[in-house]
């Protein structure tokens, strides 16, 4: 019946980030942009020698509160990677890739394909006032102070 109403399922990897390498791959997992954090099985989480960082509070769509351990780990789909938060999810919770992931993945859902792409060029903050690509490298002359004093910027050579 989920299918029906248009879910998205994709493939994840999940990778402890201070032990590379060992990457466990999860398919079948729903894209749910509605959920803030990418929600792994407990076990799963436990299988790469993650452990609970801190309790959240969350309030199911039903309006249940309940609370769930989160910690950090790798995520990898559709061929791009992200650390980001994860939920420890218990047994009868849904197994989600969540807002935060596909943002810090930089992807999106193309609804004609049904599948995750690229999201395009990531946003970004320039020294450069006029936008002109030399001007971000190299900050003018008379700004050099201002941004040596206040931001440790050091003159280009």
């Amino acid at each position: 019946m989920l299918e029906a109403m248009g879910i998205l399922r994709t493939t994840i990897a999940i990778e402890h980030p201070a032990r590379r390498g060992t990457v466990v791959e999860l398919s079948d997992v729903i894209v749910d942009t509605g959920s803030e954090y990418t929600w792994v099985p407990q076990p799963v989480l436990e299988s790469i020698g993650l452990t609970p960082e801190r309790i959240v509070d969350f309030v199911t769509a039903d309006g249940r509160q309940i609370e769930r351990g989160v910690g950090f780990a790798n995520i990898y789909a559709a061929g791009t990677s992200t650390p980001d938060i994860v939920v420890f999810a218990a047994r009868g919770d849904l197994v989600l890739l969540g807002a935060r992931s596909l943002d810090g993945l930089n992807l999106r859902i193309d609804l004609t394909s049904r599948t995750l792409v690229p999201a395009g060029p990531v946003p970004a903050a320039a020294l450069g006032l006029t936008g002109h690509p030399r001007e971000s490298l190299h900050p003018p002359p008379a700004r050099l102070p201002y941004l040596r004093e206040h931001l440790g910027v050091r003159s280009p050579r």
